[in-house]
């Protein structure tokens, strides 16, 4: 029993570090613009990625308040770098911006064309999408920033820009 045990505990700590060696964690930032920065309605998001340890379909995603998550587009890396314009909607003030590796299902979904989904009115106590149906009062629109979609795993921490330059909004520094 002592040089089996010796063997497979030798063995539990190689592996972790052989099959690390083999899967590197993957590598990609967003470097510019930094979070917190003033940017105009339209701008241009820059990073490094090490394409050799991108695994899964690599996308850049926005998100605004109350829009959910949107793809800006799938980051095909050249060696070193890559580069994506991004432009906010008209009435935010922030958006957030995520690298995220995408699963199969998810990739196949931000591949399609976006379908626009008719405005229903429909009452918010029959709305599924309404948290408060039961109880009095409008449903309203949610106003926070949604969790990534399902299948997305982030890769860049998640950076916050403040748009500028919208004449209807009025900003306080």
């Amino acid at each position: 029993m002592g040089i089996a045990g010796a063997v497979a505990g030798a063995v539990a700590l190689a592996v972790p570090m052989f099959w690390s060696s083999l899967c590197p964690e993957p590598f990609a930032t967003i470097d510019s613009p930094t979070a917190e920065a003033w940017v105009p309605r339209c701008f241009t998001v820059r990073g490094r990625v090490d394409p050799g340890t991108i695994r899964k379909p690599l996308w850049l995603m926005k998100g605004e308040r109350g829009a959910g998550w949107r793809e800006v587009g799938r980051v095909y890396p050249p060696p070193g770098t890559w580069g994506s314009r991004v432009c906010a909607s008209r009435d935010v003030s922030e958006v957030h911006l995520a690298l995220v590796l995408a699963d199969d299902a998810l990739d196949a979904k931000l591949s399609r064309p976006p379908v626009e989904e008719p405005e229903q009115q429909i009452p918010d106590w029959l709305n599924p999408r309404c948290p408060w149906r039961e109880q009095q009062g409008p449903c309203g629109r949610w106003h926070g920033f949604p969790p990534l979609p399902t299948g997305a795993t982030p890769v860049a921490s998640v950076v916050t820009v403040n748009v500028v330059g919208n004449a209807r909004l009025a900003f306080t520094p």
